[in-house]
């Protein structure tokens, strides 16, 4: 059963990229980059994804978000329809033909005991740009 919803995970879950941004450098003054910020991002409809604010944050106003899924396949962002920068969440629209699977999630809260899954795009310690999907599933031990 755990195997499921990994797989669905997998194929609602897409790594998130920039391709040009405008970030702030060491002295705080603003310059370009190439490739900045790369994430998360969970199609909610067959043409939105949620992810968090931070990921796109610093997206240059020419700059194109990438979204691609475990298979590589590639799907180009032209608009960013809603974010709040205090809450870390942002919403995104894919534009085209392209339709998403959406994220089937329970809204309910796991107790002590269920078996739960993850899945995205983490960045580990020495990689420059988080280009695997990972996943993997455990026991809730506590709430805190």
């Amino acid at each position: 059963m755990t195997l499921n919803y990994i797989q669905q995970i997998e194929q609602s879950t897409y790594s998130v990229s920039i391709n040009k941004a405008i970030i702030p450098d060491f002295r705080g003054e603003l310059t370009k980059k190439s490739l900045h910020q790369i994430g998360t991002a969970f199609a909610i409809t067959e043409n939105k994804l949620l992810t968090a604010q931070h990921v796109i944050e610093y997206k240059s106003e020419n700059g194109l978000i990438e979204l691609r899924n475990a298979t590589y396949d590639e799907f180009i962002l032209s608009k960013i329809i809603a974010e709040d920068r205090e809450k870390d969440f942002a919403i995104l629209e894919v534009l085209g033909e392209q339709k998403l699977v959406p994220l089937q999630i329970k809204p309910t809260v796991p107790t002590i005991g269920d078996i739960v899954c993850w899945g995205g795009y983490p960045r580990l310690i020495g990689e420059d740009i988080p280009l695997r999907f990972r996943s993997g599933s455990g026991q809730v031990a506590s709430h805190s």
